[in-house]
């Protein structure tokens, strides 16, 4: 049989707290099971709550909406990862050695592992918290695009000194 490819989509719309409920629940299975697609060489796994801000602060408790994606280690196929509000990565992120494409809305502790393993990482999609020192990312060789529409000029110069070859671009 020939390995195939897929592109499924994990992605929680709206902002009701019973979204957040749902992806506390709902993802340990769908990871498990895309985990078991053996043939699976390409994925683009896109997990999060889309959200208004104009709707959102009646009901969230900001520290505890976050939810972590469960370990991703087990699905080497993951090429492509959008975490949206509310998600964090699985602690296994920056082993995910496949990873082209990461788009994080969400802030996350970029120091605690090197990036080496991200070596075939080539687009990076940034909003505010999630936005690290640039000298964290010198070590992906393969970064061509960056999206970071909430990034500083001294932060865009930083990163374009240590990556000159890397492109700011508009849209992710």
């Amino acid at each position: 049989m020939k390995p195939y490819a897929a592109n499924p989509e994990v992605h929680v719309a709206g902002v009701e707290p019973d979204a957040i409920a749902s992806l506390r629940t709902d993802l340990p299975p769908v990871i498990d099971a895309l985990c078991r697609l053996t043939r699976l060489t390409s994925l683009r796994l896109a997990v999060g709550a889309d959200m208004y801000f104009d709707d959102v602060d009646y009901w969230i408790d900001w520290a505890a909406a976050d939810v972590q994606l469960p370990p991703l280690a087990g699905l080497s196929a993951v090429t492509e990862l959008e975490l949206r509000f509310f998600v964090v990565p699985p602690p296994d992120w920056q082993q995910l050695t496949s990873l082209r494409r990461l788009q994080l809305r969400e802030e996350i502790d970029w120091a605690s592992q090197p990036l080496t393993d991200l070596s075939r990482l080539t687009h990076l999609s940034l909003f505010r918290d999630a936005l690290p020192e640039a000298t964290c990312l010198a070590s992906l060789p393969c970064l061509v695009r960056v999206h970071a529409p909430d990034a500083t000029d001294e932060w865009r110069q930083q990163l374009s000194a240590l990556l000159p070859h890397v492109e700011f671009v508009d849209n992710p």
